[in-house]
């Protein structure tokens, strides 16, 4: 890292810095200097920057500790990021509860987020853009932030863990891409969506509470290859007319408006 030896030939006062692009490559150890020791940062302009490190498996990766330390999170001083634009992986915990606002965009070319990621980033109002490379988003990365808008999930999707999404304000209507393998508990629990629930015909298992706690009013539309509905999958919405059962369910146990039912074949 050579961050730390640049400012100081520069003659920096870190205190004094609120703001601050970084172009070329940088490592771990730099992301954890700016972290700790810039203690005012506030906006931090990452797009041009390159994370390098020896480890080929670190390269292109958003760290959440270094040597046993974390990095951002719980730092709520900084309100805005942008990250790089070459970047595979965001790890877990990498900027839990930290002070972002606004809205966010992740660069294209990232293919995962990890656990708690962005968790209770409650400044985060906006909207939240994801790129069409994304394939896996892990439990939390997103939950009780304050997005709003239309969530656009990828297709190229493969996983979403479970309470990804949960206590936003996302509205709209949520499409599931065809690409979709695996959504965990909770995953949309608690927004403001609405319209038409469509499993996709990729998606066999139905998680518990996945659906739950929304303003969906149109029609649920199951496939023929669902197997299974978890409890409260569907659970405080106003889903509309006749729900249709298919032969290749074997065990479900939802709660549809103001009744449970429950089956087992």
């Amino acid at each position: 890292g050579k961050l730390e030896r640049e400012l100081r030939e520069m003659n920096k006062d870190l205190d004094q810095i609120i703001n601050l692009k970084i172009t070329g490559k940088i490592d771990w150890s730099d992301l954890s200097y700016m972290a700790h020791n810039i203690s005012n940062l506030s906006v931090l302009n990452l797009q041009s920057a390159i994370i390098d490190c020896d480890d080929d498996d670190c390269d292109d990766v958003f760290p959440s500790r270094y040597n046993g330390e974390y990095i951002f999170l719980e730092k709520h001083n900084l309100t805005k990021l942008e990250l790089p634009s070459k970047l595979k992986r965001i790890e877990s915990l990498a900027f839990y509860d930290t002070g972002l606002m606004g809205s966010l965009v992740l660069p294209e070319g990232l293919e995962e987020v990890g656990e708690w990621a962005f968790f209770s980033c409650k400044s985060l109002r906006g909207s939240l853009t994801l790129p069409t490379t994304l394939k896996k988003i892990g439990e939390n990365a997103f939950a009780y932030c304050n997005f709003s808008g239309e969530l656009i999930l990828p297709e190229g999707i493969l996983t979403i863990g479970s309470h990804a999404f949960v206590g936003n304000r996302f509205s709209g209507v949520l499409n599931l891409p065809e690409s979709i393998r695996y959504v965990s508990t909770n995953a949309f629990n608690g927004n403001l969506f609405e319209g038409d629930i469509i499993i996709p015909k990729s998606l066999k298992k139905i998680s518990g509470g996945v659906f739950a706690g929304n303003e969906f009013n149109g029609q649920l539309v199951l496939h023929e290859n669902v197997e299974y509905i978890g409890q409260g999958a569907f659970s405080y919405n106003e889903i509309l007319g006749e729900i249709w059962l298919p032969n290749s369910l074997k065990t479900c146990f939802c709660r549809y408006s103001n009744f449970w039912f429950s089956c087992n074949s």
